[in-house]
């Protein structure tokens, strides 16, 4: 694994959105593509966030528990876009990045994905489980 770098993480099937999408068609397309990271993109097609699943679920909860009611609670995330809900700049490491050093990020930062460029394009994304996977 010493010698392993975080190349082996790049991925074919990278789903991104722009960040004025609509919160509910984000959600959408991690529910279809049973993804639980969506990366998020401005104008010039850079990387500007990324969307987890903790990311819907505790701001889905904040809605619902702070909001008069079910119909003021789907209006409001019928008006959420990528943007609000995205955690901006994201940490990412480059594909030349040894593995050991993902695991270093995601321990230590508490994060569950992590962005691999290559330069300025994202090239994949590495988690946990894809980490547990190959060393299994």
């Amino acid at each position: 694994m010493n010698d392993r770098t975080l190349q082996i993480f790049h991925k074919e099937n990278l789903y991104f959105v722009h960040e004025h999408t609509p919160m509910n068609e984000v959600m959408a397309m991690m529910k279809e593509k049973r993804v639980g990271h969506i990366l998020v993109l401005n104008e010039e097609k850079k990387l500007t966030g990324i969307i987890s699943r903790n990311d819907v679920y505790k701001n889905l909860h904040y809605i619902t528990t702070h909001s008069s009611g079910a119909q003021y609670s789907k209006i409001t995330l019928d008006t959420l876009k990528a943007k609000d809900i995205m955690t901006p700049d994201p940490l990412c490491l480059q594909s030349s990045d040894p593995v050991s050093e993902a695991i270093h990020v995601l321990l230590n930062e508490h994060f569950h994905a992590i962005p691999v460029m290559e330069g300025n394009k994202v090239k994949g994304i590495v988690t946990a489980i894809d980490i547990l996977n190959m060393i299994s």
